[in-house]
């Protein structure tokens, strides 16, 4: 394949890397690119993509430098493209370009980030009950990356998976799956425009956001545990 000189690597990542890619699921593409060198045309990598990825992908745009910051620093994003990435232009191995990430240390700072977003999500819908979809889409951000951050000193291995909630963690997410997957399509909605069938009212947006309390609650103090 051809794409231009500045080109260093291009990987799919997520859900296709890990082979449980579905209708739901990003068609998650990373590019890197030399520093200071720019965006290549967008054509490029839809050619280089096209026998893998069959519909638009995310493409996530990096320069070599940042990116190889965010390795030194242990992020959580790093860890990501280190156990689950596939090399489509490049070196096959992505520790060839970057080395192995250091230890994520920022799990804890990063869980109460997304503790305070959320925190501020019931008031929201109250203030403005029409906003009810981007809320829980909101919420769904809020739930999934807390579990992505908490399975680092819960599981042994950070936990990328749509479905994390329910497997970090002794107590399983406190929403049924099918509550969740309802909140997952609001965040479906907000992001891609995609019909929804599942019109939240104000106290159903509300009772799934008090629902989260008690795991969110249970599983800072499993983390707390965890760090003594």
């Amino acid at each position: 394949m051809t794409l231009p000189e500045n080109v260093v690597c291009v990987r799919i990542f997520g859900s296709m890397a890990r082979g449980d890619y579905d209708s739901l699921s990003d068609a998650d593409v990373l590019v890197v690119v030399r520093d200071r060198s720019g965006k290549v045309p967008e054509q490029a990598i839809f050619d280089c993509l096209e026998p893998i990825v069959r519909r638009p992908p995310s493409i996530s745009w990096y320069g070599r430098k940042r990116l190889g910051e965010m390795f030194k620093n242990g992020h959580l994003f790093a860890w990501h493209l280190f156990n689950e990435s596939i090399s489509v232009f490049g070196p096959n191995n992505i520790e060839e370009l970057f080395g192995r990430p250091l230890p994520y240390r920022d799990a804890l700072t990063d869980i109460r980030s997304f503790e305070t977003i959320f925190d501020g999500i019931p008031n929201a819908i109250r203030i403005c009950p029409q906003n009810a979809i981007y809320e829980l889409g909101l919420l769904y951000v809020c739930v999934r990356n807390i579990a992505m951050s908490a399975s680092w000193h819960l599981c042994g291995q950070p936990n990328f998976s749509r479905y994390a909630p329910f497997e970090v963690g002794h107590k399983p997410l406190t929403l049924t799956v099918e509550e969740y997957e309802h909140v997952m399509s609001c965040r479906m909605a907000s992001q891609r425009g995609t019909p929804i069938a599942f019109i939240p009212t104000q106290d159903t947006a509300l009772r799934l956001c008090d629902l989260i309390v008690p795991w969110l609650k249970g599983l800072r103090e499993e983390l707390e545990d965890n760090a003594q």
